[in-house]
């Protein structure tokens, strides 16, 4: 599968919906193709996309780095706010 161009005018109005299920996804190809364009293929082809738009990931995989991170934190977070719920009954 090749990078499809496209303008950041064009993704401006796509979903983020459709971003962010590519990332999951693509959160599951880490282990056999590492933080790489390859693993954001992989993901946008599990949840049916056949021409991954360039433009939706300027980055590469330092996009999908940087989705990992953010999930991570706010995992954490809630789970810092859970525990502080849970000291204060």
């Amino acid at each position: 599968m090749e990078w499809a161009e496209s303008s950041n005018e064009e993704w401006a109005g796509q979903s983020g919906e459709e971003r962010t299920a590519i990332l999951e996804a693509a959160l599951n190809q880490v282990s056999a193709h590492g933080w790489s364009e390859e693993a954001l293929r992989m993901g946008a082809l599990n949840v049916g996309v056949a021409d991954l738009d360039r433009a939706l990931f300027p980055n590469g995989g330092g996009d999908l780095v940087q989705y990992f991170e953010d999930v991570c934190q706010d995992n954490l977070v809630k789970f810092l706010q859970e525990l502080s719920d849970q000291e204060q009954k």
